[in-house]
This record gives C-alpha cells, structure tokens and sequence, in this order.
C-alpha cells in the first residue's frame, strides 16, 4: 500500500533524526514508546523462528493499517481548510510530490479520469509541476479530501516479543520535511473540477497529436493530377479516338497508347 507519510521500524524505543530539514544541526531524539497494537499469541516460544518472523511481520502490517486511521484522525486535525485548489502555493512547492487523500469512489473516479492506478506508487497525476498520487481510506466521507506531502510526516514504530503476544509501538507523527505545501482539507468536488480542467485539454491535444502521428505515418491518398487532353495523334498529326481516362488510339494510323492485355 502507498502511505502519505513515511514509516520506519527501529530497534528500540528511542531513536535519533537528523534535524537538516528544520534548518537545525544535529540530531533529535524520538521516543517510540507508545503502545497502539497487539496481538496475543499462545507458546509464542515454541514456534519455529521462521514462523515466529511471519507472524511479526503480518502483526506489523497490521498496525500500520492502524497508524493509517490515526493519520486520518491527524489530518482532520492538523490540515488547514481552504476553499480553492492551491494552485499558486503548488507552483511555489514545484517539483514535490502530494497526496490526495479521498473516499473510495471519489478516488476511483479521479483514478479513472487521470488514467493511472492507485496501487502503483509509480503511477502519479502531473500537475502543474507536480505530482500527485491518489490514495483512497474507507473512513472519509465523500466531500473530504486532503493533499499532505508523502515525505513531509513520519511515524516510527517498535515492535516487541514477549511470551504471550506480539506488541507493537510506536512514536507521535513526527514532522520530518517543512519544505513542503503544508497539508490542506477541502472539498472533494474542488479537487474533481480541478483536474478535469486540466486533464481533459491534455487529453485532447494527446488524442490529436495520435491523430497526426497516424496521418503522417499513413498518409491519405492524393488524387492524380488530371491528364492533359491529346487533341491530335502525336505520330501522324491524325484523329485519335478516346476509349477513357487515358487511352487514346489513332484512326489514321496504327499508333495507340493502349495497355497490353
């Protein structure tokens, strides 16, 4: 799955970032240290080491489908609302990649109308110099919709084996990138109308430019000139008989411009 934020599994409940994209030098440190996920496990110590990494794996792709809700519940919080696509504030980003962040169907459709896939991560909307990626969550309703920059939140999580379960946990979403868009809310229909302006024009010129490319590689073809009209035998200066088109024959002499049978 494409995440609109960064996840990081560590080694412990405390890690150090380096600070470079606040402007600040060295590193900061982060505790991973609250406890979101856990997953009970019966004589977890008896089973073979290959199974016992199975299930910390599946138990970690569970909480990051976890981590997933709570950044939605993020967003609702955090995002500034506005009431227009940003177009000026994504040509002062230029050259980032954003989210989209929509309902099920709402993402679908822009999906759809864009011509990529959203289980790709590299399948991405160009737009107006950057990219955007779609991302669907079945816990927003149909007007919602936010754009964040994937690379501008993270959330470090530590998963721990005991004797009876699997736990997982996991820091505060730690703001890695400021040189981003800040993440925005608006409506989902904005962020529709908004690319439909800029889709359907491209789609017209791609569709055109086909058009040309089969022309020029198929060229239709030209009718030939007409022929000029002989008025007299070009051997004797005699009558000629025209049968059509082309054929002539003389009939003061045996000259003709007949094709052979």
């Amino acid at each position: 799955m494409n995440y609109p934020f960064k996840i990081e599994i560590v080694d412990s409940q405390h890690t150090n970032i380096p600070r470079r994209s606040t402007g600040a030098s060295g590193d900061s440190g982060i505790n991973v240290d609250i406890r979101f996920h856990s997953c009970e496990i019966e004589h977890i110590e008896s089973l073979r080491p290959s199974t016992r990494r199975e299930l910390v794996l599946q138990v970690i792709e569970d909480a990051k489908g976890r981590v997933y809700d709570e950044f939605i519940h993020f967003l609702q919080i955090r995002a500034r609302p506005v009431n227009f696509f940003p177009l000026e504030a994504l040509r002062r980003y230029r050259n980032q990649r954003y989210s989209l962040l929509l309902a099920p169907r709402i993402a679908r459709e822009v999906a759809e109308l864009s011509g990529i896939s959203m289980h790709s991560p590299d399948e991405v909307l160009v737009f107006h110099g950057c990219e955007l990626g779609v991302n669907e969550h079945p816990r927003l309703i149909e007007p919602e919709a936010y754009m964040v920059a994937p690379n501008r939140y993270a959330i470090f999580m530590h998963p721990t084996l005991s004797a009876q379960s699997i736990d997982v946990y996991r820091s505060d979403f730690i703001e890695l990138n400021r040189r981003t868009l800040p993440p925005i809310s608006l409506h989902a229909q904005i962020v529709v109308d908004a690319i439909q302006q800029i889709i359907q024009p491209s789609i017209r010129r791609r569709r055109m430019s086909t058009l040309l490319d089969i022309i020029q590689r198929n060229p239709l073809p030209q009718e030939q000139p007409p022929s000029k009209l002989l008025t007299e035998c070009p051997k004797c200066t005699g009558r000629l008989k025209r049968l059509g088109g082309d054929d002539y024959f003389c009939l003061d002499c045996d000259w003709d411009n007949l094709k052979p049978m």
